[in-house]
């Protein structure tokens, strides 16, 4: 029966005290009783006690609900709906009181318990409930604690007190009130059986058969049985309830009908793919209790209309697997179906296509790989095509004119590609070998040419916000651009832009310089013997001069310490030295969180305001290569793991967060790391691999196309780039890849035109540089804030993007920026006299 919100509970509870003993004078009827006011308390998944009217009260423990409820206890009136009438031989003894919400349930037993009142400690006492449909009585053991009358319950009900007649007797098994029907359905479907019982609560349930199916699991008062089979028709079910004294009673029997249906898919056909000449075999399986009958079907190539195979020209037509003998290029693009009937209806399975190869001829060589030049240092790709079906490719190496050796296994790679070329790759010969199962032809090899310049590896380029810097292959090193702070290290020439010359120090062009690094607007040099020098702006201490902040037009040697160092890194900020001995700790100076675990100066530093130019040591760690960005800093350890640390407000530490670290942290995922790059606020590096990944603000594309625009993204993504990459640069926003043939690829932000694809627009995906006049094949690049560099096998030098400190090697007053690489004049890396 239904019930009012304020009397729905889900089950409900009667205290009942059995007690043995004589009656008195019925008293005169008492005066009509004044109703508590109802309590209600909010409970989580803590528990909690709830005291509420006539002393009635709960103990909800810790873990019985799973979420806050708004549990209330109060007393019910007579406008509710009755509830069933209880066993005979049983008089009212109190009020009737309801707990809310309706249907409430508990993983952990609730104790629920009211006053003992005037009622004998030594009666027997027994609580009794109704069920969930409010239609019945179930009877579960009560005790009594002191005072109070006390038991479990784990449903929420109706509760109150009432008196057992002569003589109190133990509470009977369990009544089933709700006996599982018997009933059809059709196979392939599902049986759903329930049982409804009173008695002493809680029950337990054990289903039985008769051994067609294994019921040892079901313990629940449903039992379901999914899918149906026609064996099953006829099989009964029966179940146990078993009440919380031990007493059990069985059910009635239900029986299971099941009624035949139409057959069943289990399984559809697979494309088949076959050469011409051979068998092409399809299987599919269809499920029926009763009798079945199969036919496979076949629509034509570029029709949609099906006829059945023919039987008996093909006596697998009407078998679950369909075989077809010696298929021709007509058959090519067939589908093929079974359809399965049984006298109730029908199914057809899922289409499958037939795909019918040419036979195999002798393979004929239609391309042959022709000859290659390219300079040492740089890849190549030896290329062939052959007609003839079915083939695979073996390239075979000859060096010095001697014999041909397979250099590959077999396979469908058509093109060999050779990285990092050196002098011992020169005059090798490349040919391949196509073949199938008709036979095999050698193609006419091809000679590959390696040109090669002492020294040329050495070079290197690098640019800093309005200042360009280039290594020659004589450790001589070359500058050109803006020269207000002395970034451009050319003390002689006062000019706030300077044209391509060499740094000079002490009136003479600075040379042993075996490697250097540009900040924004200082520079960094290691020299072949150890010695690091410094020149440029000082403004956040990035040059280390003792409080001042006066910038440096010529080199000045760092004299205060010994070093052996194998790098250097000027950041946009701040600088570093890579120590060379083993354990020895990277030692670093200037702006923010150089890795030390504090934060050193601020946007607002001051000499007055503290020292942030002192040399710090970051603790345990020896890096082998770095960068510096604007806030955050990237390192890489000998085992080619890389640590970040600093600034992490759009997750360019690529730690999987947004958190700043003030010390450096390993970055996940990332392995076997030849070089990083530190952006603005986005971060990139190459692996050994020639795979290029990137990470953290992508508001101009600078990830490279593996985030979404605008996105951010904290932890390491590969960038799609169409080959394998052996450098990489990055500016403010955008970067450079350079890939093992000399191709040089870019994205990213555009709006001076530093990706180099002839536009002005930010560039997603990586883009190849062309331009008339550019060497496609290129030796080195670089990158400064918004400009790009890059050098050629002939040892010129290539500059595009902003030109504001005549960082392109171009007069300001003429060009301000370039979406075309431009030569820069008057420079050249290859070695000079």
């Amino acid at each position: 029966m239904t019930h009012s919100l304020k009397h729905l509970i889900g089950c409900a509870l009667l205290a009942l005290v059995a007690a043995c003993g004589g009656g008195s004078d019925t008293p005169d009827p008492p005066a009509p009783p004044t109703v508590p006011p109802p309590v209600t308390v909010t409970l989580g998944a803590t528990g909690g006690r709830i005291d509420g009217p006539d002393g009635v009260s709960l103990q909800v423990p810790a873990g019985a609900l799973a979420a806050d409820t708004a549990i209330t206890i109060a007393r019910a009136d007579a406008s509710a709906p009755p509830l069933p009438d209880p066993p005979a031989g049983f008089t009212d003894a109190g009020s009737m009181m309801a707990l809310t919400p309706h249907g409430t349930t508990f993983s952990v037993p609730v104790e629920v318990s009211m006053p003992l009142g005037d009622l004998p400690a030594d009666a027997t006492h027994v609580l009794i409930k109704t069920n969930a449909a409010d239609d019945g009585w179930e009877q579960i053991p009560a005790r009594v604690e002191g005072d109070r009358i006390v038991a479990w319950i784990t449903r929420f009900s109706h509760i109150s007190r009432r008196l057992c007649g002569q003589p109190c007797s133990r509470p009977g098994p369990p009544v089933i009130t709700g006996q599982p029907r018997s009933g059809s359905v059709n196979e392939h479907g599902l049986v759903l059986l329930s049982v409804d019982a009173t008695g002493v609560a809680p029950f337990t349930y054990q289903w039985i058969s008769d051994g067609r199916i294994d019921l040892a699991a079901e313990r629940n008062r449903a039992v379901v049985i999914n899918p149906v089979t026609m064996p099953m028709d006829g099989m009964p079910l029966r179940v146990t309830v078993t009440d919380a004294l031990g007493q059990a009673t069985d059910s009635q029997t239900a029986i299971v009908t099941v009624l035949p249906a139409a057959p069943l898919q289990a399984s559809g056909p697979a494309d088949v793919q076959v050469v011409e000449g051979f068998e092409a075999v399809f299987s599919a399986g269809t499920t029926s209790g009763i009798a079945q009958t199969l036919q496979w079907e076949r629509a034509e190539p570029g029709t949609l209309v099906w006829a059945p195979v023919p039987y008996p020209a093909n006596p697998t037509a009407q078998n679950p697997r369909l075989r077809v003998p010696a298929v021709t290029l007509a058959d090519d693009q067939a589908q093929y179906r079974l359809r399965a009937t049984n006298a109730v209806g029908t199914v057809t399975t899922t289409a499958a296509w037939l795909r019918v190869l040419p036979a195999p001829t002798v393979p004929v060589i239609t391309q042959a790989p022709v000859d290659v030049t390219v300079a040492a240092g740089l890849g190549t790709q030896f290329t062939a095509q052959a007609s003839g079906g079915n083939l695979v490719y073996q390239w075979q190496r000859s060096d010095a004119n001697g014999p041909f050796v397979d250099i590959t296994q077999a396979g469908d790679m058509a093109t060999y590609v050779l990285s990092n070329t050196s002098a011992l790759d020169n005059g090798a010969r490349f040919r391949v070998r196509a073949s199938n199962s008709a036979g095999s032809t050698l193609s006419a090899h091809a000679t590959l040419t390696v040109t090669f310049e002492v020294g040329r590896l050495v070079t290197r380029l690098s640019g800093g916000a309005r200042h360009s810097m280039a290594l020659d292959a004589s450790g001589r090193l070359l500058a050109w651009g803006a020269n207000d702070l002395g970034q451009a290290g050319r003390a002689a020439d006062v000019s706030t832009v300077v044209l391509p010359g060499a740094v000079t120090i002490a009136g003479q062009e600075l040379r042993d310089v075996a490697t250097f690094s540009t900040g924004a607007n200082h520079t960094l040099a290691l020299l072949t013997f150890g010695a690091v020098l410094r020149w440029g702006s000082n403004e956040r201490g990035q040059l280390e001069l003792d409080m001042s902040t006066a910038f440096r037009a010529e080199p000045l040697m760092m004299s205060d310490f010994v070093i052996s160092g194998r790098g250097v890194v000027a950041g946009v900020q701040s600088s570093g030295v890579l120590q060379n001995m083993v354990g020895s700790p990277t030692r670093v100076w200037g702006m923010g969180a150089v890795g030390d675990g504090q934060f050193h100066g601020s946007l607002s530093w001051t000499p007055t305001t503290g020292s942030p130019s002192g040399l710090v040591d970051i603790p345990g760690l020896t890096l082998l290569r770095g960068s510096f960005g604007v806030a955050h800093s990237l390192g890489i350890r000998d085992d080619g793991r890389v640590f970040a640390w600093g600034d992490n407000g759009f997750g360019q530490l690529g730690l999987g967060d947004e958190v700043a670290r003030l010390e450096p942290t390993q970055v996940p995922g990332l392995f076997d790391v030849v070089k990083v790059q530190a952006g603005n606020a986005h971060s990139a590096a190459l692996t050994l691999d020639g795979r290029v990944f990137t990470w953290g603000l992508n508001d101009v594309n600078q990830l490279g196309g593996n985030a979404p625009p605008n996105a951010e993204i904290s932890t390491p993504r590969p960038v799609p780039l169409p080959a394998v990459i052996i450098d990489l640069a990055c500016g403010d926003n955008h970067c450079l890849a350079l890939a093992f043939d000399g191709r040089v690829f870019g994205w990213g932000g555009n709006f001076y035109g530093q990706v180099g694809d002839g536009t002005t627009a930010d560039v997603a995906t990586p883009r190849e540089i062309t331009g008339a006049g550019w060497s496609t094949r290129a030796l080195g690049i670089g990158a400064g804030r918004f400009h790009s560099l890059a050098y050629d096998t002939q040892g010129s030098v290539w500059a595009w993007g902003s030109n504001g400190g005549g960082q392109l090697g171009q007069s300001i007053s003429q060009i301000t920026r370039s979406t075309r690489p431009l030569s820069v004049p008057g420079i050249n890396l290859l070695p000079g006299p």
